[in-house]
């Protein structure tokens, strides 16, 4: 159980670096599209391509309110939802799944964060949160 809870953690971490990726790369876009920079240079071609795919889908679904794009807001409004609803889901369930042999490997645990061979593992390792 206790592999299954770390490999639900890593997914959950790995969600997360990817939407804070996204927001990131949507953000510039926006702020992009208040210079109106070359289309041809490479910098926003990449950025384009990255946030297309995700703001499409939001530009056909809202029109557009008074010559502003509210896609990105709304993109930027969707990945905080999953972020708050499938990755601390995901975290709170891994964390559950820990603390439910937290007795038995806490003991272990302690012992081997000051292993020789391995070095100090550090405080965390004390603590099964």
């Amino acid at each position: 159980m206790i592999v299954l809870a770390n490999f639900m953690l890593g997914i959950a971490q790995i969600l997360a670096m990817l939407l804070q990726f996204f927001l990131i790369f949507i953000f510039i876009n926006a702020v992009l599209s208040w210079f109106s920079p070359d289309p041809n240079n490479a910098l926003v071609r990449i950025i384009d391509g990255v946030c297309e795919p995700v703001l499409a889908p939001f530009r056909e679904k809202l029109p557009p309110f008074g010559g502003l794009d509210l896609s990105p807001l709304a993109a930027i409004a969707a990945i905080y939802l999953i972020q708050y609803v499938v990755v601390d889901s995901l975290r709170h369930y891994a964390n559950v799944m820990k603390s439910k042999e937290a007795p038995i490997t806490a003991a272990v645990d302690y012992f081997q964060a000051f292993d020789i061979v391995s070095g100090f593992r550090g405080v965390e390792t004390l603590f099964l949160l």
